[in-house]
């Protein structure tokens, strides 16, 4: 008889979820597993419908209990990596989307995200060819423009600009969220001044139709999923297209409209966040770590560094050496929000904004009593309510302040405290190459060359040029 039951409410259930209200279909849904605790369906729709309220954990449960009393139903499998994904637990909702994809091949959703997932991981040819394989299984909006994108990252604009144009129109009808990831199709090594040009004119006429449209963000981070990173690199004062990307943002955000948290001023120790997501090997760690440390010796400050959850235990233990705290905060946007609010700091320090959407999204949000910015990606975030840019003016041209939206802090220095090297030359060395010919190890990425050095190499007749970025070698050759 309960099974009757749980049958009926169950269909009742689906229905007030499918209208749309979610609180009384998760209350019904509730209901079934009373009477059936092994209904795997009504374990799955409570878990989505937990996961769409944010209530993460719970939904983690109910989305596990779905798989493994189904642990052959594809759906099931892809709403519990999309559960584990809203937790932060990247690598296990990779596990998951690939399980999704041996359950049945047939379904788009997964191939698109391990495409992106495999973007990330800088394996482009790969992440081109399984989002080549979602848009195959479904040519929407979603799969055409993750496609585009890729290839654009590949450095083939050519055919990634118009195959983004046509998914902003898809269906008929506009999608302002589509337009903003295709004006974000920055060419990674410009051809040409006339290349750069054009892109920054996509650009500049995105932020135009975007910003009469009816935009709406929820989490900016992984809605957009890119910054408009590579603008630093084409030689340009980028200040009007910043600042228009910025109020674009933040009028379509709601959480970027939120004010500022009503934060009593520490009586004791002023407690400081520094936040980036390049707290491991990287430049970003490199230049601040000395500032970190100067600031963890003084008796008036609590320094506590900000790195992401997916950061490894040695590069945690490393920051702690400095003498800083650290607190690593989650992925997600929204819970990264919440976390970092709760800490009460008074002043929240970007070592970069940028480089990735997720700084961008933080820097854009009042998370802290002031919020400034280092110069980890030397260019203005173009954000209204930052509350200070640091600069050192021995590094800048003159009329510098004229290329910030934010109040200037200049530094009598630059904060560096570069330790060792991290590749021994000797490993460099080339025993096959031409010897008769000169040389040229790049020591910097090629997106950072600008194209009017192209004749200084051509005339060098540069034979041999070693590259450490995969996605370089790919746009390169």
């Amino acid at each position: 008889m309960s099974d009757i039951r749980a049958a009926a409410v169950f269909k009742a259930a689906l229905r007030t979820h499918q209208q749309g209200d979610l609180a009384n279909a998760a209350q019904m849904y509730g209901e079934v597993l009373s009477l059936a605790p092994d209904h795997a369906p009504a374990h799955f729709l409570l878990g989505m419908v937990l996961l769409a309220g944010r209530q993460l954990d719970t939904a983690l449960v109910h989305a596990g209990e779905a798989v493994r009393l189904a642990p052959d139903n594809a759906s099931y499998r892809q709403g519990l990596a999309e559960t584990r994904l809203a937790l932060g637990e990247v690598d296990r909702a990779d596990l998951g989307f690939r399980m999704t994809v041996l359950c049945n091949p047939s379904v788009a959703t997964p191939w698109t995200w391990l495409g992106e997932r495999l973007e990330v991981l800088g394996d482009l040819p790969a992440a081109e060819r399984f989002a080549r394989r979602a848009r195959y299984l479904a040519e929407d909006g979603m799969t055409t423009i993750t496609h585009a994108a890729i290839l654009s990252r590949l450095g083939d604009v050519e055919t990634a600009w118009p195959l983004a144009d046509r998914a902003t129109r898809m269906g008929g009808r506009y999608d302002p969220l589509c337009d903003l990831k295709s004006a974000l199709m920055l060419p990674p090594i410009p051809r040409d001044r006339d290349q750069i040009r054009e892109a920054r004119q996509r650009f500049s006429d995105m932020l135009d139709r975007v910003a009469d449209s009816d935009l709406r963000l929820a989490d900016p981070a992984s809605q957009i999923g890119r910054s408009p990173f590579y603008l630093a690199y084409h030689g340009e004062d980028d200040l009007d297209l910043a600042r228009r990307f910025s109020d674009v943002l933040h009028a379509a955000t709601p959480t970027f409209q939120e004010q500022r948290p009503d934060t009593a001023v520490s009586t004791g120790r002023r407690r400081v966040g520094i936040f980036s997501t390049f707290f491991n090997a990287h430049t970003i760690l490199r230049y601040t770590r000395g500032l970190i440390q100067a600031m963890a010796a003084r008796d008036d400050l609590e320094v506590i560094v900000l790195p992401t959850m997916s950061m490894p235990a040695p590069a945690q233990d490393h920051l702690r050496s400095l003498g800083a705290t650290v607190t690593p905060v989650s992925h997600d946007y929204r819970q990264a929000v919440g976390q970092i609010r709760a800490m009460g700091l008074d002043v929240l320090v970007f070592a970069d904004v940028g480089m990735e959407p997720l700084s961008g999204a933080l820097a854009h949000t009042d998370l802290a009593r002031r919020q400034i910015v280092l110069s980890g990606h030397p260019v203005t975030t173009g954000i209204r309510r930052m509350d200070g840019y640091v600069v050192c003016p021995q590094f800048e041209p003159p009329g510098f302040a004229g290329h910030y939206r934010e109040p200037l802090i200049e530094a009598p220095f630059w904060p560096l405290n570069y330790v060792g090297a991290l590749t021994d030359p000797a490993s460099l060395a080339e025993p096959d190459r031409d010897r008769s010919r000169p040389s040229l190890i790049c020591a910097q990425s090629l997106f950072k060359i600008h194209p009017d050095m192209d004749g200084c190499f051509r005339d060098m007749r540069v034979l041999y040029v070693s590259l450490y970025s995969t996605e370089e070698i790919h746009v390169f050759l």
